[in-house]
């Protein structure tokens, strides 16, 4: 018996050596295959963000690579890449180093596995050069202070500079080379009639902007946002006063200011409503042959503080690109007075070929309700536009002094956004984003001026 067995035996073993279970007896065997090597599987680069400001300026990253397991594998072959050398490089052990301004992406590769950082590089050298290349338009609807105790034959009085009040350099101290000026205030178009502001270029057709660029002046365009209940800016229910108007030099006319403040509103007097006057009531039938009359003479229809209604039929009547030359987007805040605008509006107003100018101003910049804005907040209502709208119809706005509002303002948003230099800083800091020099030409007043080579006279 125990002889007949053992053939059996011997084959129960060959069996388990094929790796097969084969019940012997009571009892049987289990053959595991050996487990695979390790391989890298995941890689995580830290730091994964590196902002830089000053060029040459260096940051160490390390790859953190893990198995399949998710251990770590400590003696992986890394190897890294820059995606824009010349804005940034990065050597064999992960060094990065700032060449100069722009947006570059670091890659860390193990085998299969990859993972990456974001570097901005911000140069403001580079945007002092960029920015006195173009003809920067910024939409400063205060006003610009100049000397009042100036009479005639005044030399570079409009602030700032280093005399009293002495406009000095313009261009390299601000970047701002014409500005969209409210006359309805105080005497302006006589200071500039007579004398008293002496370097300054007023606009009244696009061959003057052409002018003041070749000469390196300083332009001003006329542009009415608030008329008063009485004085020189009165309609009387007839559009022909407009032509007054327009010889005066007003080249750019708000629809409609806002309930929020006293405004010639009379049925004699409204064009439409304004932010804070509700919704539903739009341009008035007077509106509709003003805007007629103002695409005929070569003035631009501006609607920044219209309500929604008055903004699209200003957009559905004028057979010329309108402005919203300083409001924000109301999608990404919770403005109290209505300021801002809808993405319906912001459509609305680029459909004509129109610009939108984003404006540092506090109350409509503010993207999370704290009250604390800044630079980051207008690049957040910038990127939000151009994206809805296109980089073809979004501008810049200060909508202040050229010092910008006091810190005491409730207008007031951040010291860089009050700084001389505001538009270098954001020029600066987009193109450490990855903007183009074309769409920054493009926001810094190549839209505006555009609008402007359309609807204004030539000569």
């Amino acid at each position: 018996m125990r002889r007949g067995c053992r053939p059996l035996n011997r084959l129960c073993l060959l069996l388990a050596a094929l790796a097969v279970t084969k019940g012997c007896g009571d009892g049987a065997a289990t053959v595991t295959p050996p487990p695979d090597p390790p391989r890298p599987t995941t890689l995580v680069v830290s730091p994964a963000t590196a902002e830089f400001s000053t060029l040459g300026a260096s940051v160490q990253l390390t790859a953190e690579v893990r198995d399949q397991n998710g251990s770590v594998m400590t003696g992986a072959a890394v190897s890294w890449s820059s995606s824009a050398a010349s804005v940034a490089t990065v050597d064999a052990a992960g060094l990065v180093t700032a060449v100069a301004g722009g947006a570059a992406t670091i890659t860390a590769m193990a085998a299969e596995a990859s993972g990456t950082a974001e570097v901005s590089v911000i140069d403001m050298e580079w945007a002092a050069a960029f920015v006195a290349r173009q003809h920067v338009v910024d939409v400063m609807n205060v006003g610009v202070r100049v000397d009042p105790d100036c009479i005639v034959d005044c030399e570079r009085t409009l602030f700032p500079g280093d005399g009293r009040r002495d406009l000095g350099g313009i261009k390299e101290v601000t970047g701002i080379d014409m500005s969209m000026t409210n006359p309805g205030q105080g005497d302006y178009p006589e200071q500039f009639s007579d004398g008293r502001v002496a370097n300054v270029r007023v606009v009244r057709t696009y061959a003057d902007i052409e002018v003041a660029q070749q000469d390196g002046d300083f332009a001003i365009m006329w542009y009415l946002q608030t008329r008063p209940a009485t004085g020189r800016w009165q309609l009387g229910g007839d559009v022909a006063a407009l032509r007054d108007w327009y010889d005066d030099g007003l080249r750019v006319l708000q629809i409609a200011y806002g309930s929020h403040r006293e405004d010639a509103r009379g049925p004699d007097e409204r064009l439409g409503y304004g932010a804070g006057e509700g919704e539903e009531r739009g341009v008035t039938d007077l509106g509709q042959r003003a805007i007629a009359e103002m695409n005929r003479l070569g003035m631009v229809v501006d609607c920044s503080h219209c309500n929604r209604q008055t903004t699209l039929d200003a957009a559905a009547i004028s057979t010329q690109p309108i402005l919203a030359n300083h409001a924000n987007a109301e999608a990404l805040t919770d403005d109290p007075y209505d300021r801002n605008k809808t993405d319906e509006e912001l459509m609305a107003v680029a459909a004509t070929g129109g610009v939108i100018g984003v404006t540092a101003i506090r109350l409509f910049l503010d993207t999370d309700g704290d009250g604390v804005t800044g630079m980051d907040d207008m690049i957040v209502h910038i990127e939000y536009i151009a994206s809805l709208v296109g980089i073809d119809h979004v501008g810049i706005a200060t909508d202040t002094y050229v010092d910008g509002w006091e810190p005491s303002s409730h207008h007031y948003a951040s010291a860089d956004l009050a700084a001389l230099d505001r538009w270098m800083r954001l020029t600066a800091r987009l193109r450490a984003r990855g903007w183009s020099e074309e769409d920054l030409a493009k926001l810094l007043g190549g839209n505006f001026l555009r609008v402007f080579r359309e609807v204004l006279p030539r000569q």
